[in-house]
């Protein structure tokens, strides 16, 4: 008994999140709860938003940034790939720079889309003008918030 309700005990991850980030992960107590969960997650209705910590200074103080990413599943890496290459799939995600430091900026980013490595690689990509820029594993972290509509 659970809850005062028949059933076994089930707890379930709706989402995921990268092995370099911290943040908030959601479980459901119910299998119906983690179906209609995945449901809002595969539509879009949840945003997501990061505190991200780059070496160097972004070359916009707001972007949206677009690219089709390739993930190579065997080597647990992805990549910015052309459109219509195989496997590829749309990536997009906006940020604002939230503050400066010395060597490094703060931003707050805000995903569209959930791809394997997306804000490292983006950021990254866009920035490959400016040699100083570089996102690391260890620099993508700090989690801001989630949030969601309740499920009907």
């Amino acid at each position: 008994m659970r809850d005062g309700k028949p059933g076994n005990v089930f707890a379930a991850p709706v989402h995921r999140l990268d092995r370099p980030a911290t943040g908030l992960v959601i479980f459901a107590k119910t299998s119906k709860a983690a179906s209609r969960m995945h449901e809002i997650f595969r539509d879009g209705r949840v945003t997501k938003i990061y505190r991200v910590v780059v070496e160097g200074k972004p070359r916009a103080s707001e972007e949206r940034l677009e690219n089709w990413m390739v993930k190579d599943a065997a080597r647990n890496t992805s990549r910015v790939a052309a459109e219509g290459a195989k496997n590829a799939k749309r990536a997009a995600l906006s940020y604002k720079l939230v503050r400066v430091l010395e060597n490094y900026s703060v931003l707050e980013v805000t995903l569209e889309t959930g791809r394997s490595h997306q804000i490292r690689v983006q950021l990254a990509h866009a920035e490959r003008r400016l040699p100083a820029i570089c996102v690391t594993a260890r620099n993508a972290r700090w989690g801001r918030g989630l949030r969601c509509m309740r499920p009907s």
